[in-house]
């Protein structure tokens, strides 16, 4: 339950003025900075596999907003949502994102992936998915 916390209390902090003080209170801005790290460090402390799906997929649209955490944790959060969410392709889409943005745009491990989710293939494309740090090279 405590991941699950220290995921609202990061989604309430978003709601928070940040963009303005980013513009306007640099030190305001800075200072809200450092908090949102510093749950995003805790947040990962509390992750075990048992946490709410819900969760994991909030923590990292957060991350997709303003990036607070480490890839190997991004990867292993995606991981853990693509087993959960075998089906979704949403899913898929955002970690391929993630991934294609330190790869080659038009590597193989990527395309076979996209054409599995295509296929609906999930089965397949949940295979390749979880490997594809390897395959591309990032692990």
């Amino acid at each position: 339950m405590a991941f699950e916390q220290t995921v609202k209390e990061m989604e309430q902090m978003l709601d928070e003025e940040w963009f303005e003080w980013l513009e306007n209170d640099e030190d305001k801005y800075n200072a809200w900075r450092d908090q949102l790290e510093t749950l995003s460090e805790q947040v990962m402390t509390e992750y075990n596999p048992k946490v709410e799906t819900d969760a994991i997929d909030s923590l990292l649209l957060i991350n997709e907003e303003l990036p607070v955490l480490y890839g190997e944790d991004t990867v292993m959060l995606y991981t853990a949502l693509l087993h959960a969410r075998k089906e979704d392709e949403t899913v898929y889409e955002r970690y391929l994102a993630i991934l294609g943005a330190f790869a080659e745009e038009n590597h193989p491990a990527l395309r076979q992936v996209e054409q599995a989710v295509a296929k609906k293939d999930y089965q397949t494309a949940y295979t390749k998915a979880v490997k594809l740090p390897q395959a591309l090279g990032l692990e």
